[in-house]
């Protein structure tokens, strides 16, 4: 379906979701999440880094309902008050603090 993503693992360990209907990746650049070009699901050129995520633990121990964020050249994907998806600039480490306190 349109809104349905295929999870494709890449050979640097993280991961991109592909969207078959329109033959796209999502990616976070600098501000929002948006769409690749046109590209086959196992086409992703290894010089595209928005579209790849690190799939960070917000709370230990992965596992079906666990809580997790998606990071992505140094920022991770938000949900905003107004609901769009933007790119919050933090670091990994900084995610880890934040779920101690």
């Amino acid at each position: 379906g349109w809104e349905s993503f295929r999870v494709v693992e890449t050979e640097d360990g993280r991961v991109a979701f592909h969207n078959s209907n329109h033959n796209r990746f999502i990616r976070l650049g600098n501000e929002a999440l948006d769409t690749s070009g046109k590209k086959d699901l196992k086409a992703l050129p290894s010089g595209w880094t928005w579209e790849r995520f690190e799939v960070v633990q917000a709370v230990p121990g992965l596992a079906v309902g666990s809580v997790v964020a998606l990071h992505c050249n140094g920022r991770f994907l938000q949900m905003a008050a107004d609901l769009k998806l933007l790119g919050f600039q933090s670091s990994i480490a900084k995610l880890a603090d934040d779920s101690d306190s």
